[in-house]
């Protein structure tokens, strides 16, 4: 991923990317839990908004698979510009059943958020997913106030080359955030 975010901050004009590790994964410090995902993600916002000075209708969030949680958690909660899902999935627990009795214990309930993302929502799913069938992204986008369009269901597989400047920065929380701004430094 790091690659694909170095492109884009490298080859489209006016493009900031801001990327971060969740707790307990990559350079990143602490236990990795729901909740602590959800800390992290907004602990990033926050440092968009309050250090790089971004404005809200600015950001656009994505989220890919399992990042497709906090990513609805965050855009159901601030005021963002989009929000783009990638393989997202209904719930954690509705990826392995369809059956709710053990709802309460369901985590990333993306279907119980994405009704209250106010931004524009695009929603990328591969119809051969093997992990998550392309069905949930196909519901997200049923019941998302802002996904305009039919979601994008990709069958094929995209290569790209990747070049681009990276800074790191540790978070107070002990996450990392990553950088990308064209081929500027900014750290």
């Amino acid at each position: 991923m790091t690659q694909r975010y170095c492109e884009l901050a490298t080859n489209l004009p006016n493009v900031t990317v801001l990327a971060y590790d969740y707790s307990g994964y990559g350079a990143s410090q602490g236990a990795t839990t729901e909740k602590q995902t959800y800390n992290d993600i907004t602990a990033v916002y926050d440092y968009a908004i309050e250090t790089l000075l971004a404005k809200p209708s600015d950001i656009i969030v994505y989220g890919q698979s399992v990042g497709s949680g906090p990513s609805t958690f965050l855009a159901s909660s601030h005021p963002v510009g989009a929000l783009i899902l990638h393989s997202p999935f209904l719930s954690g627990l509705r990826v392995l059943t369809d059956n709710r009795l053990l709802s309460c214990f369901d985590p990333f309930p993306n279907i119980d958020r994405i009704h209250k993302v106010k931004s524009k929502v695009f929603i990328i799913h591969g119809v051969n997913d093997q992990e998550v069938h392309f069905h949930h992204g196909v519901d997200l986008q049923q019941v998302s106030q802002g996904a305009k369009s039919e979601p994008l269901l990709e069958q094929t597989k995209l290569k790209l080359n990747y070049f681009g400047v990276e800074c790191s920065r540790q978070l107070e929380n002990g996450g990392v955030v990553r950088h990308w701004q064209g081929a500027q430094r900014h750290c």
